[in-house]
């Protein structure tokens, strides 16, 4: 990891995080989802607490609606968030793949009804931005 990616990264995300409107943002580590930075909303959230019955975010299973569902205006917890991330752009990479050999993903977007959520994927990290839905 070099400093001139990182910084480059970081000047990326500054772009990004300037728009109006902006939640949170996260910068994560592309090989295992590693939270190297988080700011805004992500902040001070405890952890979600899973019963037996439900399926963590960390498994290979799919999220409950529990799960996925924060309280209004608390936020979201970083860590649940970025292993939901992480899991969202290995399937999009390998969406891509099964499209064309070597395809590339360049940016992801995932809009809902309050928020919406940019992620670009870049070669060692992923940045995300979270952001009002406009």
């Amino acid at each position: 990891m070099t400093q001139s990616s990182l910084s480059s990264s970081l000047d990326h995300l500054t772009r990004l995080a300037a728009k109006p409107g902006v939640r949170a943002t996260l910068i994560l580590s592309k090989a295992d989802g590693a939270i190297i930075r988080s700011t805004g909303m992500f902040s001070d959230v405890p952890s979600t607490d899973y019963s037996a019955s439900e399926t963590p975010a960390s498994s290979d299973g799919p999220v409950t609606v529990e799960q996925s569902q924060q309280v209004e205006g608390k936020g979201f917890n970083a860590q649940d968030m970025a292993k939901k991330v992480f899991r969202f752009v290995a399937a999009a990479e390998e969406l891509a793949n099964g499209v064309r050999d070597s395809e590339e993903v360049k940016l992801l977007r995932l809009r809902t009804k309050n928020h919406e959520m940019v992620i670009v994927p870049d070669v060692i990290y992923l940045l995300v931005v979270m952001h009002d839905a406009p």
